[in-house]
């Protein structure tokens, strides 16, 4: 397959892919909190 330059498309994936992580860590530390409050 041949990669085409998209400049644009590339900056939104980078974006969406930096929002999901932030979200799964966000997640993550709160389940942790819970956790450690919960013992």
């Amino acid at each position: 397959m041949k990669r085409e330059k998209e400049p644009a498309g590339s900056k939104i994936l980078a974006g969406f892919f930096i929002c999901i992580i932030t979200i799964v860590i966000f997640i993550l530390c709160n389940t942790m909190q819970q956790s450690v409050n919960f013992l």
